[in-house]
């Protein structure tokens, strides 16, 4: 048993050199860490401070462009002209216009509805530039043109 001691001895001793030599290659090595971290955190802060103030042209999202003026007047056409079905089919269902375009159905953002007399109304489309009004009294197939050459079943795909 008395070389048991002798064995735990130098085990201890070795431990106690690794530690001191795993200490000593530890000092020189913190300070340069520690300067590296300091200096990448200085340089993240700022590159963030740089694209949030002054972002590169290559980082702001180019603008859409706003649609045609004549295709936002066909969408406006199209929204009026299936309004216009929506009231039709409420007064082949009732006998009588109703009374507001929620009574047709949901109605279309940008729609206004007016009783103009027995039988006639008036509905107005409106968005940013554009306004169109449309009279029950009109053709609705003329008075929307292209677009209803558009939603006829032999040009959908």
């Amino acid at each position: 048993m008395h070389g048991g001691g002798d064995r735990y001895e130098a085990l201890l001793e070795v431990l106690e050199q690794q530690a001191e030599r795993a200490s000593q290659d530890d000092l020189p090595r913190r300070p340069a860490v520690l300067r590296f971290e300091a200096i990448l955190l200085v340089a993240l802060a700022l590159i963030t401070v740089w694209v949030w103030v002054l972002p590169p042209a290559w980082l702001i999202p180019r603008a859409v462009p706003p649609v045609p003026i004549a295709e936002e007047e066909a969408g406006l056409r199209i929204g009026i002209y299936l309004q216009a079905q929506r009231i039709r089919a409420y007064e082949l269902a009732h006998g009588v216009l109703p009374e507001t375009l929620e009574e047709a159905g949901p109605a279309i953002p940008g729609m206004r509805y007016r009783v103009v007399s027995h039988g006639v109304y008036e509905l107005t489309g409106t968005t940013e530039r554009v306004r169109l009004s449309y009279r029950s009294t009109e053709p609705l197939r003329e008075w929307v043109g292209t677009g209803a050459e558009i939603m006829t079943p032999e040009r959908l795909p």
